[in-house]
C-alpha cells in the first residue's frame, strides 16, 4: 500500500524534531470473550522527547532554583554598588556649586523656578567654609 507524498515530508520533520524513534513493548490487550485472543501494543518513545520531560524533574527544578538565586544575589549585590554611588553622590560635599552644572547655570535655573508667587532663594543646601590652605579637589577619577 502506497503511502502520500506527503508523509515522507511529515516523517522527516517528526525525525528531526523529535529524535530517534525506539519502539518499547507495551501492554497486552485480550479478547474479553476468548482467552487466547490478544495482542501486545508498542509504544513508541523518541528521544529528544525524553529529554524534555526531564526539565519537570526535581533535580532540574532544584538547577533551575540555584540559577535564580545566585542571579538574584549578584543582582542584589549591584544594587547595593548603585546605592552607594548614589549616596556618595548625594553626600559629597560641595563649596555653593551644583556638582552636575556650571554655577551661572544652576543661580539662574533656580531663580527661574518659582512655585505660585513664592521664588526660591538661591541657598545651597551644603555649604562649607574652606581653610585657604586646604586642597581642592577637582575630579575623582579611577585609572582604568
Amino acid at each position: 500500500k502506497m503511502m502520500p507524498s506527503s508523509y515522507s515530508i511529515y516523517s522527516s520533520l517528526v525525525a528531526d524534531k523529535c529524535g530517534a524513534l525506539k519502539y518499547i513493548r507495551g501492554h497486552m490487550y485480550r479478547n474479553p470473550h476468548d482467552p487466547y485472543d490478544g495482542i501486545r501494543m508498542l509504544r513508541p518513545e523518541f528521544k529528544k522527547v525524553l529529554e524534555f520531560t526531564q526539565t519537570t524533574s526535581i533535580a532540574f527544578e532544584f538547577f533551575l532554583w540555584l540559577l535564580l538565586m545566585t542571579w538574584f544575589y549578584h543582582s542584589m549585590e549591584e544594587m547595593h554598588q548603585i546605592c552607594s554611588v548614589c549616596d556618595l553622590l548625594v553626600t559629597f560635599p560641595v563649596i555653593d556649586v551644583f556638582p552636575f552644572m556650571p554655577p551661572d547655570k544652576y543661580h539662574s535655573l533656580m531663580n527661574s523656578i518659582s512655585l505660585g508667587m513664592f521664588s526660591w532663594d538661591v541657598v545651597p543646601q551644603r555649604s562649607l567654609t574652606i581653610d585657604p590652605t586646604a586642597v581642592k579637589i577637582d575630579c575623582i577619577s579611577r585609572p582604568h
